[in-house]
C-alpha cells in the first residue's frame, strides 16, 4: 500500500493544499482592512486627481476615513465619519497614523520604482501594540472624529522634506493587521469595534484612507476654509509660537575693538539644529553654532554653560536659567576668524532643568548666548548676544541665517499628549 512515507513530497503537497484553503477562507475578512486601490504610479498619468472627500470609501463597519491636506506643508486634518446606524468605539489619537509618501514624477531620477518614504506614527510613539490610554471615543451615528495636526508630527526631520507638491500620500490609521499566515482571529488592540446583533463583536485593527496628491501653495484663509468645522488643535499637535520675553528682544550690544566706528564692529550670531527628535528629555541633544559675522577675527571663550534657551511647548513658553558671569583666563580664549563658526553640543535637559518635557509632541527652542570675548588690547568681558539680529550676515558652512530655532519632537512622556478627553463633532458641521 502507498503511504506518506513511500510517496515523495506527499506531506509537502498536503501542507500546500491546506494553506491554499486557509487563504481562501480568510480573504473576504481581510478585504475590509486592505487598501482602497493602489496609489497611482508617478508619471503614469498626469491627469490623476486626488481623492475627493465624498469619494472616501465606506468599509464594512460604516466608517469613512479621509485625510484633508490643503497644502503640502501646512496644517492637515484627519476625520473619521460614522455613516452607520450604530455607535462604535474608536481609538481617537492622531499618532496612530501611518503615512506612505511616493515622490512626484519629477523626482523619480530614472528609477523604475520610486523610492517611497514611510512615516510610522504608532512605532515612533510606542503605540504599535498598545492602545492609547484615555483615548476611547464612542462615536454616535452622524458624528465624526476630527483633528487638526501638523504632518511633521508623524513625518519628522529628514522625512518631512518629502512632503512636497505633487507627492502621493496614502494613509492608514490604527495597528497593523494580522498576518495571513497567523492562525486564529485577530487579537487586540483594535482601533474600532462595536457589538452587533446579539453578543457578536465586530472589530478592526486598521482603517484605510484613500490616497491623495498634495497640492501646491495655498493662502492661510483658504487653508482655514478647508478645515472649517474642525475643533481647535490640541497643544503639541502643532509647532508652538515662540513668545520672546521683552528682556531678550533688545538689539545685540556690539563690542568694539577700539574707539573706531562700524568698520571694527564685532558681531557674533547663533544658529541651531533645525530638528531634534528624542524619546525622552534625557536624550534631547542640540548643536548650536556661534558664527563670527563681523569683519575681523575675534578672541572668544564659548562654553555650553554660557547658553540659555527659550522653550515653547504644550504648556507654554519658559525661559531657562540664565547663567551667571563666568571669568575665563586669557589663555583659554581662542581665535575665531571672520566667517568661521564653532559648534557647541548641549543636552537640553541639563541646560533647561525647569522645562520638564513631560508631554509628547512638538516643541520649539531658541538659544541665547552670554559670550565672553576680548580684544587684543583689552581684558575679557561678557557680552549678551541674541540668536539672530536683523542682518546677521554670512554665517558660512552648511548653516543658514534663518536657523534661529529648533523644532523638537518628544515621542514619549510621563503625561498624555492630550490634555482633554476626545470629543466628537457633528458630521454636518464639517466642510465637505
Amino acid at each position: 500500500m502507498y503511504s506518506e512515507k513511500t510517496i515523495p513530497g506527499f506531506r509537502l503537497a498536503r501542507r500546500a493544499a491546506a494553506l491554499m484553503a486557509f487563504a481562501t477562507i480568510v480573504s473576504p475578512v481581510s478585504a475590509h482592512e486592505g487598501d482602497h486601490g493602489p496609489a497611482p504610479r508617478p508619471g503614469r498619468s498626469s491627469t490623476a486627481k486626488p481623492a475627493q472627500a465624498g469619494a472616501a470609501p465606506v468599509d464594512g463597519l460604516g466608517l469613512r476615513m479621509r485625510l484633508v491636506a490643503p497644502t503640502a506643508g501646512g496644517v492637515w486634518g484627519l476625520r473619521i465619519d460614522n455613516t452607520s446606524s450604530h455607535p462604535v468605539r474608536l481609538a481617537a489619537d492622531v499618532r496612530l497614523l501611518r503615512l506612505t509618501i511616493t515622490p512626484p514624477a519629477s523626482e523619480k531620477s530614472g528609477r523604475r520604482k520610486p523610492r517611497v518614504t514611510v512615516c510610522d506614527g504608532p512605532t515612533d510613539f510606542g503605540l504599535r501594540h498598545q492602545y492609547p490610554a484615555g483615548r476611547a471615543l464612542i462615536l454616535a451615528p452622524g458624528f465624526s472624529y476630527a483633528e487638526r495636526f501638523d504632518p511633521r508630527l508623524i513625518c519628522f526631520g529628514a522625512k518631512a522634506k518629502h512632503l512636497v507638491s505633487g507627492a502621493t500620500v496614502s494613509a492608514t490609521y490604527g495597528f497593523r493587521p494580522k498576518a495571513k499566515w497567523q492562525r486564529g482571529a485577530a487579537r487586540p488592540p483594535f482601533v474600532v469595534e462595536f457589538h452587533s446583533t446579539g453578543d457578536e463583536r465586530v472589530s478592526r485593527r486598521r482603517l484605510v484612507a484613500p490616497w491623495l496628491t498634495l497640492p501646491g501653495g495655498m493662502s492661510r484663509e483658504a487653508n482655514a476654509a478647508a478645515l472649517q468645522g474642525f475643533p481647535a488643535p490640541h497643544p503639541g499637535l502643532l509647532p508652538p509660537a515662540l513668545v520672546i520675553p521683552k528682556e531678550t528682544t533688545t538689539a545685540t550690544a556690539p563690542a568694539t575693538a577700539s574707539k573706531t566706528k562700524a568698520s571694527t564692529e564685532t558681531r557674533l550670531t547663533l544658529t541651531t539644529s533645525r530638528h531634534a527628535d528624542a524619546a525622552k528629555k534625557r536624550d534631547l541633544r542640540l548643536s548650536v553654532q556661534a558664527h563670527n559675522a563681523g569683519p575681523r577675527p575675534l578672541l572668544v571663550a564659548l562654553r555650553a554653560r554660557q547658553l540659555s534657551f527659550l522653550v515653547a511647548g504644550p504648556d507654554g513658553t519658559k525661559d531657562c536659567r540664565k547663567p551667571g558671569r563666568h571669568h575665563v583666563p586669557r589663555d583659554l580664549l581662542r581665535r575665531l576668524k571672520e566667517g568661521k563658526h564653532i559648534h557647541i553640543d548641549v543636552l537640553l535637559g541639563e541646560s533647561c532643568p525647569n522645562v520638564k518635557f513631560v508631554r509628547p509632541g512638538l516643541y520649539r527652542a531658541r538659544p541665547i548666548m552670554y559670550a565672553i570675548e576680548a580684544d587684543d588690547d583689552s581684558a575679557p568681558r561678557q557680552v549678551r548676544q541674541r540668536v539672530t539680529v536683523e542682518a546677521p550676515g554670512a554665517v558660512g558652512g552648511t548653516h543658514h541665517k534663518d536657523d534661529d530655532a529648533s523644532l523638537i519632537r518628544i515621542r514619549l512622556g510621563q503625561a498624555s499628549l492630550y490634555a482633554k478627553p476626545p470629543r466628537s463633532v457633528a458630521t454636518a458641521a464639517l466642510n465637505d
